[in-house]
Parts: structure tokens; sequence; C-alpha cells
């Protein structure tokens, strides 16, 4: 699989993201759902809880490690990646705490087109991040 970035814009090269990116030559894609720090709660209305809530660092950590058990059960890894959506309810904490996905997709030697969404709400309540994710390989 052959991949090129595609940064067209002058003064976006220090973002952990390229602005667009070909793949050429993938044999097999993978679509992630929306990863985030959730564990079954029996006692919640939707039988989910969060372990903690409103704290984006830890959220974000946990997410990031969900999104690699699920490359991992697909046979993939980071380097796989070629699309990241990161959804919060708080764009101010989660762009405090960017560096923990600068670092997460630095060691896989990439730099997949990333968007960052607001939103008003996610799954749960206490919720503050979630990640999609495409890989192909």
């Amino acid at each position: 699989m052959k991949r090129t970035p595609v940064t067209p814009q002058d003064g976006v090269a220090a973002l952990p993201w390229s602005q667009g990116e070909l793949v050429e030559g993938a044999a097999r894609r993978l679509r992630i759902a929306g990863q985030g720090e959730l564990w079954e709660d029996p006692d919640d209305p939707l039988g989910l809880g969060v372990g903690c809530p409103g704290d984006m660092g830890r959220q974000l950590e946990a997410a990031l490690a969900n999104v690699d058990a699920v490359l991992s059960a697909a046979g993939m890894a980071r380097r796989d990646l070629v699309r990241v959506r990161l959804l919060t309810t708080d764009m101010r904490a989660l762009l405090d705490e960017l560096a923990l996905y600068a670092e997460w997709i630095e060691a896989a030697g990439v730099r997949p087109p990333t968007t960052l969404v607001g939103a008003a709400a996610l799954i749960h309540p206490d919720l503050v991040v979630m990640i999609e994710a495409e890989a192909e390989a």
C-alpha cells in the first residue's frame, strides 16, 4: 500500500495530521465505530457507564486504547489508519489534551487526515470524547 500526504496549505504542517492522503493499493478496509471510555453498567438506563466522568485526558487515553484494540482484533495497527475523527462535547478541553493524540499517532509514523468535531452530546452524559477511525491495509 502506498500513502502520499496531501497538505497544500502552508502553516498547517505543524498539526499531527495531513489535510488529505492519497492511498493506493489497499486490499482491506476497516471502519471503526465511535470509541470512548465506556463500560457496562446494569444500573444505567442504557446499560453504559463512564469511569472518569468529565476527565478529557483519561477518556481520550481510553478511547485511543479502544481504537488500538479494534485495530489489533482486525490484524491491523495504527500505521494502517487513513482517517480519524475526534468528537467532543468540550472542544477547549480536547485542544488542551491534543498532545495525547499527537504522541499516539506520531508513534505510528503516519499522519492520517483527522477532523475534530464539536457535538452537543455523546451517547452518555458523562462522556466528553469519542473517536471514529478508518484503516486500510
